[in-house]
């Protein structure tokens, strides 16, 4: 066989070969520190205040292992009760993103340990904390008709709580709110008042256009029958201021047919005499 042909001093260096690729395989002095990560080195118990960056690091196996913490956006969803300015009792639904600082996964990894452990101590209590806080300051109409404000109140006042751990907030979105059964009645019956309310003023209004616009019809009506009747006493004034007999005279002329009148009788004629036609003898 090609084995036995081979030198047995070969074939030692062989076998000691493979049995430490065997034993590196085994022990694995290699860590790979994936993309979106940290890696948090332990070296007999003692945590490396630098954290290992993405990439293949050379480790002691045996000695020291290696935490990875993500250092991509977590999602939390949150489901508390509050209480608003005018004590008006509501339930929140709300979804938190936060992030680790890559810069403080070590001291995280210290303080707190993994990720979990980091939202149930830190994350969860300082949301909670601070919504019922934000609540407090705006009444429910408020928190109804200021939702966006509500939720930038509150993710200011997270990220105040929880900067200095190391963590960042990204985004605080109230998916869902509710207040109690009786307070939403309320509501609906304030929003029908008001409807009834602006119809009530609507047609109040649409009355008072209506008599107002009848009257100033009245008033321009009654107005072009006073101009038209001052116009007609300004024209038979200078009418008769400038009628003489001459004037008048011309006018019968201009007027007459030239028919001579049939009858002629005095100014305190009782009786009429016929006039004689032409050719016709006189009685």
């Amino acid at each position: 066989m090609i084995i036995d042909s081979i030198n047995p001093s070969i074939k030692t260096f062989l076998l000691r070969t493979f049995i430490v690729i065997g034993l590196i395989l085994l022990i694995n002095p290699f860590h790979v520190v994936e993309g979106g990560t940290r890696g948090v080195s332990i070296t007999l118990g003692t945590i490396k205040n630098e954290p290992l960056n993405e990439g293949l690091h050379l480790i002691i196996p045996l000695i020291t292992k290696v935490k990875d913490i993500s250092i991509r956006v977590e999602k939390n969803e949150i489901q508390t009760q509050a209480a608003s300015k005018d004590l008006q009792n509501l339930s929140i639904q709300a979804v938190i993103g936060w992030q680790v600082s890559p810069e403080s996964v070590t001291d995280i990894y210290r303080k707190y340990g993994d990720l979990d452990d980091l939202a149930s101590r830190l994350i969860l209590p300082e949301t909670l904390s601070a919504i019922k806080a934000e609540t407090t300051k705006l009444t429910a109409e408020q928190i109804l008709q200021q939702r966006q404000k509500l939720e930038d109140s509150i993710l200011k006042e997270i990220r105040s709580r929880v900067f200095t751990e190391g963590v960042t907030v990204a985004t605080f979105n109230i998916s869902n709110f509710e207040f109690s059964k009786e307070f939403g009645q309320a509501i609906e019956d304030k929003q029908v008042a008001q409807q009834q309310a602006q119809k009530a003023f609507y047609l109040t209004e649409k009355a008072k256009n209506e008599a107002q616009a009848l009257r100033e019809k009245a008033k321009g009506e009654a107005d072009a029958e006073i101009e038209r009747a001052r116009g007609i006493s300004e024209s038979q004034t200078m009418i008769a201021k400038t009628l003489n007999s001459e004037i008048l005279h011309r006018q019968w002329i201009n007027k007459w047919d030239g028919k001579l009148p049939s009858t002629l009788a005095g100014s305190n004629a009782n009786f009429l005499l016929s006039l004689p036609n032409k050719g016709t003898p006189a009685p």
